[in-house]
């Protein structure tokens, strides 16, 4: 009996302890599969991140969430993460322009002009700024 009682107290204290280390580790599961991963899986790990994370990394997160619904082609799932990547931090440019890119996508020529425009002012070196305004500028009748 007492060895019984020992080796479950044993195995409990193993299960607690592996318990507190599996989120750190799920967490980088997700962090991994969010950046580098693709379609639904990185989808389903960014909104996993998204209550994990804060600041500029929270703006990272739903950027790259919403370039893999662009690349699904679920244009209004990916605007929408790319406004809330520009709400985070408005100065970087590649959410502009992958929202662009959506707006032209969906015929939506105004704003994508406009989300060009914005991301041009960032950086007026930006080729891919650039490009999404030409292309769409060219579709405005």
């Amino acid at each position: 009996m007492q060895k019984w009682i020992g080796r479950f107290c044993a195995s409990l204290l193993l299960m607690t302890s592996l318990s507190f280390a599996i989120p750190a580790s799920a967490q980088q599961n997700d962090k991994d599969v969010c950046f580098k991963g693709s379609g639904q899986q990185a989808i389903a790990a960014c909104t996993r991140r998204i209550s994990q994370v804060t600041g500029v990394d929270l703006g990272t997160v739903y950027h790259s969430r919403g370039y893999e619904y662009m690349m699904l082609r679920e244009f209004d799932l990916a605007i929408a993460d790319f406004t809330q990547s520009i709400r985070v931090d408005p100065s970087i440019t590649n959410p502009y322009v992958n929202r662009c890119v959506c707006y032209r996508r969906k015929g939506d020529f105004a704003k994508a002009v406009a989300d060009a425009n914005s991301a041009l002012r960032i950086d007026p070196n930006d080729r891919e700024a650039r490009l999404c305004l030409e292309r769409a500028q060219r579709q405005i009748p």
